[in-house]
């Protein structure tokens, strides 16, 4: 058993140094691209599942085509339209996620801010470096995901306002592309990976006595009408159905006693991102009304008396020129929890704050209420 913990880990490793790999044109520049974090490992014969087709899913699936392992990725969304965003009703908060052949990536709109190294510094642990992301990942994947920035000239009075609030404007890049036309592509480009839409997860089990996984689902419609139930079997199991998703299949084969060894912790440390759409009405100066870009300029207010926060300007047009949307970001330290719902027999995320209680909410409405 420890060998076959050792492999899980040593392969997760490897799919994770390739997060945001470049890719050059033709097989041998693909290879001669990985050169920069490792060598692809021949795990030819083997096979695995990929639950989620959005950044991580995607990523993976593409990491172990190269691999030489035969991939099934199983997305509940549906393939060559624009995504769709579901809606988790919790108890205490509501969660959206994108649903769709490229996840998230298709409803995230547009944003990829970076993370300051204090910020990275308080959540991630030493084994993944400030100074490892910034020099090679985040530069990667902005190359992979097409993305730039959006010249200054195009939000002169929101770059305005920023001073006002004695502030400096950050670029932020916005990515041109979602993972289907890249991460996903090139996984499919590798002959070993299918992308199967529109199947839903229902079960994950541990394989009895083998070194191995067996993963239950429905072929669906776009309406959601059943068409099938599938079984498939695998060597590696990938959870990348988000964070909801993915720990709702979790604490479901816990609880159903389908993964026995599956940790206690696991659904525990559930945080929302901290993040806040907001529309800022009666503004003391006129905004224009031409206002419809990504979140591409932000501020930050560390001295915020709540929470370290972030806002941006957001995408959205103004149907006056004294109102303008807004982005706000926050570091929020409550945490709830996803737990097995006898009732509805799965996940279901439990949140145990009211509205306007945690920190991250009073950082955004301080900085909403500024004019």
């Amino acid at each position: 058993m420890a060998q076959q913990n050792l492999k899980r880990r040593s392969l997760l490793r490897v799919t994770a140094l390739g997060a945001g790999a470049a890719v050059a044109s033709g097989a041998v520049g693909r290879q001669q691209a990985l050169a920069s974090y490792g060598q692809v490992p021949n795990l030819a014969g083997k096979t695995a599942i990929v639950i989620g087709s959005g950044f991580g899913g995607a990523v993976a699936a593409y990491r172990l085509g190269q691999a030489g392992v035969q991939t099934t990725v199983l997305e509940r969304g549906s393939e060559g339209r624009a995504g769709v965003i579901a809606t988790h009703r919790g108890d205490g908060i509501n969660v959206l996620s994108g649903v769709g052949v490229g996840g998230s990536s298709l409803v995230m709109g547009m944003s990829m801010s970076q993370p300051r190294r204090s910020e990275w510094d308080q959540v991630y642990p030493a084994e993944l470096p400030f100074d490892v992301m910034d020099q090679t990942y985040w530069p990667r994947a902005r190359q992979n995901l097409n993305a730039t920035l959006v010249p200054a000239e195009i939000q002169p009075a929101w770059r305005a306002t920023v001073a006002e609030f004695g502030k400096t404007p950050v670029p932020v890049p916005f990515a041109k592309d979602s993972v289907d036309r890249n991460y996903l592509a090139w996984a499919a480009a590798t002959g070993n990976v299918i992308v199967q839409p529109l199947h839903e997860v229902t079960e994950i089990h541990e394989i009895s006595g083998q070194d191995g996984f067996e993963v239950r689902c429905k072929q669906i419609n776009e309406h959601g009408d059943v068409l099938a139930t599938k079984t498939f079997t695998c060597d590696y199991l990938f959870m990348a159905a988000g964070t909801v998703y993915t720990s709702s299949l979790l604490v479901t084969a816990r609880a159903r006693g389908w993964l026995p060894r599956l940790r206690a912790t696991v659904g525990k440390g559930f945080g929302n991102n901290g993040d806040f759409l907001v529309v800022r009405l009666k503004l003391r100066k006129d905004a224009g009304s031409a206002q419809s870009t990504p979140g591409t300029v932000k501020f930050y207010d560390d001295n915020n008396p709540f929470a370290v926060a972030a806002m941006a300007f957001e995408s959205a047009p103004s149907w006056t020129g004294k109102a303008s949307a807004h982005l706000i970001t926050s570091m929020a330290p409550e945490r709830g929890e996803i737990r097995f719902d006898p009732v509805s027999g799965t996940g279901k995320v439990y949140w145990p704050y009211g509205v306007m209680e945690t920190k991250g909410e009073k950082a955004g409405r301080d900085l909403a209420d500024r004019k």
